[in-house]
């Protein structure tokens, strides 16, 4: 949250400046991303950058901060979901 831009709630950070604030590896950045993902915490969208040549190569993730009320919604669907599951 530190590298968001407040008015669009996205950040492009690598997983290895995350790595690195964290102090974990880059597997376990994207491991947590994906749990993050899958809780609706977070969306991610790739993007790509222009090198000096014109080429086009896959830059950093694209982040995006949810609100918690979506988060908090997507928990309870899954509460539902696995209760209706057991019966």
């Amino acid at each position: 949250m530190r590298m968001e831009d407040r008015e669009t709630y996205t950040c492009y950070p690598s997983y290895k400046t995350i790595g690195k604030a964290l102090q974990m590896s880059k597997n376990t950045v994207m491991k947590y991303v994906r749990q993050l993902e899958e809780k609706e915490l977070i969306e991610t969208e790739r993007t790509l950058v222009e090198n000096r040549e014109g080429a086009l190569r896959n830059g950093n993730l694209m982040y995006k901060i949810l609100p918690i009320k979506q988060a908090v919604d997507a928990f309870h669907r899954r509460q539902l979901y696995n209760y209706g599951r057991k019966k």
